[in-house]
């Protein structure tokens, strides 16, 4: 019974530790499964991360990306901006280059342009008066020391007002005799006179530290530029008037050449007409042959009525008058040709005036063009060859360095075909060279007589 016992003991121990090898062969492997999914849970959750870390670097390398495109972006605005101000300034430079350049040469370029001389003189007046308020409020020249003299500030502030003065009277006379003497041509010099005097006067006074203003010699230049604008403006106005003058007799001329030209049509055209009544009278009463003959009459009659009539329908018409082309080359040179108008009913008395003792040689007429408007196609070829003027600055003076195709092109442009003279004989300016050649001298001058150019202007054969 006791082995049996031992045996049932035995048996239930192996079947114990079988039991328990197999749990813990379970829970080993259990354990083992575990493991291994929290490796693969913790891989993927890494994976998963560094995906998660990857997006986020994305999206922040996307953020950063379009913060550097903004910025790139701006940055080009900026750069377009700064090209165009520098564009802008290197315009600016250019233009006061140029005038620098003007300058050196004596053109002089208006800084105020005012309307009339009248106005330039009350400008003068009011930079004037601001020049005297400031020497009145003492700000035309200053001391930046308090100075004592003998221990005494008055006697230091009585020092300092006569160097004030004495500076004041020394530099407002070198403007004064700068701004008396300024022409059109040394403006800039007497603006170089009366800055060297300012810092000749201020280096005089550094030593007491009493100085004229920055404000008092900007109103002396202004005076100065005041004043040359001014004579320029009154001669301008002067040049105006005259030419005022001019137009008005001129046109007084021409109204009587009007007056006597529709006098002479209206009587020659009643002197026609009552020939043609006669004719008409005549014809009723008259032979075949005798019929024939007055027809021809009437008919000659007719158009002498007709152009009456022609004549003083022109002489009425206000605008109306010849633009003319011509070259004077002995005077001038080749490719200079002034283009001009004259509402004579004569025109070739106009280039009789041109042709006189004002210039060594007589005009050549290259065309003279009837136009009912002629100011209005006078005016379109000045705008035409503006750029081409010989004269820039007075415009009155219509000379022209073009080429004769080129005015002939405008001309038929705006009037329609013409007849032109293309060659110039110029008769006295060929001659003189050839004596010139020869070495012969001048022919003696004719007291009575006009150069023949002058008398009767040329007309050469080539004609276009």
């Amino acid at each position: 019974m006791l082995e049996k016992n031992r045996a049932y003991y035995f048996d239930s121990m192996t079947l114990l530790a079988v039991i328990l090898s197999t749990l813990l062969v379970g829970a080993l492997v259990a354990l083992v499964f575990l493991l291994r999914s929290w490796r693969q849970d913790r891989r993927r959750l890494e994976r998963y991360a560094s995906l998660s870390d990857a997006e986020a670097e994305e999206q922040a390398l996307r953020r950063e990306a379009s913060e550097h495109q903004t910025q790139s972006t701006k940055l080009q605005q900026y750069s377009a901006d700064l090209q165009q101000q520098i564009h802008l300034l290197q315009r600016e430079l250019d233009a006061l280059t140029e005038a620098q350049e003007l300058q050196e040469f004596g053109v002089y370029q208006r800084r105020y342009d005012l309307d009339t001389a009248e106005a330039y003189k009350q400008r003068i007046e009011e930079v004037r008066d601001r020049q005297k308020g400031l020497v009145k409020n003492g700000e035309a020249a200053v001391c930046s020391t308090q100075w004592h003299v003998e221990g005494s500030y008055a006697k230091g502030q009585k020092m300092v007002r006569e160097q004030l003065k004495l500076m004041l009277r020394a530099f407002n006379g070198e403007c004064d005799a700068a701004i008396a003497r300024v022409k059109y041509n040394n403006v800039q010099a007497m603006e170089k006179r009366i800055e060297r005097a300012f810092s000749a006067v201020n280096k005089l006074g550094a030593s007491k530290q009493c100085f004229i203003t920055d404000e008092h010699l900007r109103l002396k230049l202004q005076e100065l530029f005041l004043t040359h604008e001014h004579e320029e403006k009154r001669q301008e106005e002067k040049e105006e008037q005259r030419r005022i003058k001019e137009q008005m007799r001129e046109e007084q001329r021409i109204q009587k050449e009007r007056e006597k030209a529709i006098k002479e049509a209206e009587k020659e055209e009643a002197r026609h007409e009552e020939a043609l009544r006669r004719a008409r009278d005549e014809i009723e009463n008259a032979t075949e042959a005798q019929r024939a003959k007055l027809q021809e009459e009437i008919a000659q009659l007719q158009q002498q009525v007709e152009d009456a009539k022609r004549k003083k329908s022109r002489a009425e018409t206000t605008r109306s008058g010849h633009v003319y082309i011509l070259s004077n080359i002995g005077s001038f040179g080749e490719h200079i040709y002034k283009i001009g108008m004259t509402r004579r009913l004569e025109p070739l008395e106009r280039v009789r005036e041109l042709s006189d003792a004002s210039v060594p040689f007589g005009f050549d007429v290259h065309a003279m063009v009837y136009c009912e408007d002629a100011p209005s196609v006078e005016s379109a070829l000045h705008g035409k060859f503006d750029e081409r003027r010989v004269n820039k600055v007075n415009l009155r003076r219509e000379y022209f360095h073009v080429g004769l195709d080129e005015v002939a092109e405008a001309v038929r442009q705006l009037h329609g075909d013409f007849k032109l003279t293309k060659l110039a004989e110029a008769p006295e300016y060929y001659q003189t060279l050839a004596i010139e050649r020869q070495g012969r001298p001048a022919a003696p001058a004719r007291s009575n007589a006009q150069p023949p150019s002058a008398s009767q202007p040329t007309y050469a054969a080539a004609v276009e």
